[in-house]
């Protein structure tokens, strides 16, 4: 008795080809679009949590002072947020302001030379800015990406 061959086609083996290599293709293109799309949202993670870094950071800075010890300046070109805090070593002021890129802040010896540049880096940020109406202080973040949020606190007065 003959055996016989199993009979291939060529159209056959092709048509498994092409569904493999269709396969391949799609799957290389859900990683690249997947690994896009991972990028983006860890983007915008970091950004909303260094703008949640920053609002927290000056609000509870606000939060911690008695509105009578908080004073708005100008100076420089910039606008400069006061906190003036005793101590039983003496009486301290903390600065906090935008310069040269970030948020900072300065924490002196009252008396001692405010000098920008040695504050101490708080967030990346385009610039910070304060308006104050009685106890009303509303301070405007714009962000790294020039997105701007706000924040409004009524300040506590002393006592």
């Amino acid at each position: 008795m003959r055996q016989r061959k199993p009979v291939t086609h060529s159209a056959d083996i092709l048509f498994v080809l092409g569904l493999v290599c269709l396969f391949g293709v799609c799957s290389l293109l859900v990683v690249l679009f997947g690994g896009r799309v991972y990028q983006h949202i860890v983007e915008n993670s970091n950004r909303t949590d260094q703008q949640r870094t920053a609002f927290s950071y000056i609000s509870n800075k606000l939060r911690s002072a008695d509105g009578d010890e908080i004073k708005l300046l100008e100076g420089d070109g910039m606008q400069i947020l006061r906190l003036t805090e005793a101590l039983e070593s003496g009486e301290y002021q903390t600065y906090l302001y935008y310069y040269d890129g970030a948020v900072r802040e300065l924490t002196l010896k009252k008396g001692e030379i405010f000098n920008p540049a040695s504050g101490e880096w708080v967030v990346n940020a385009s610039g910070l800015s304060f308006t104050q109406e009685g106890q009303l202080l509303t301070y405007i973040l714009l962000d790294a990406d020039n997105q701007s949020m706000s924040c409004s606190m009524l300040l506590r007065a002393a006592g």
